[in-house]
């Protein structure tokens, strides 16, 4: 059966899911809201993006029905939406925290970015690497 007819549409869905948080940032941000809603401020220090970047980012998974944004007064909440997305993410962080065989532990590591905005972020493993740890611990 092919993924894009009329029996698994659903496949689409999870594929531009996966495409729109394959950037580390962005998964990075996914992974910190499957801890509940957190505000841009809360986002920007939890992650070290500076707020150009960061509302780039947010703006994407917005648009890609990842996140939910609801204002506050002068705040803005962000929330990971439920159902695909929310599951999407869940099984992504269950996989990252998974424990590697003992002999075969690799290094938790992000491919190089090819955006030109990368200059101005942090260093995404690091970040990435910063996350997990926070879903370990918590």
């Amino acid at each position: 059966m092919n993924p894009t007819e009329p029996g698994r549409p659903g496949l689409t869905a999870v594929a531009n899911y996966l495409r729109i948080i394959s950037h580390p940032s962005r998964l990075a941000i996914a992974l910190l809201l499957l801890d509940g809603p957190c505000s841009v401020s809360e986002i920007e220090s939890a992650l070290g993006l500076r707020q150009p970047n960061l509302s780039q980012h947010l703006g994407v998974l917005r648009d890609a029905n990842i996140l939910t944004a609801s204002r506050q007064a002068k705040s803005v909440t962000y929330t990971l939406c439920d159902g695909p997305p929310r599951e999407l993410v869940r099984g992504i962080a269950i996989s990252v925290n998974a424990p590697a065989a003992p002999d075969k532990q690799v290094p938790l590591a992000a491919p190089p970015s090819a955006t030109k905005s990368a200059a101005n972020e942090p260093d995404d493993a690091l970040m990435f690497a910063q996350v997990i740890a926070h879903h370990r611990d918590g």
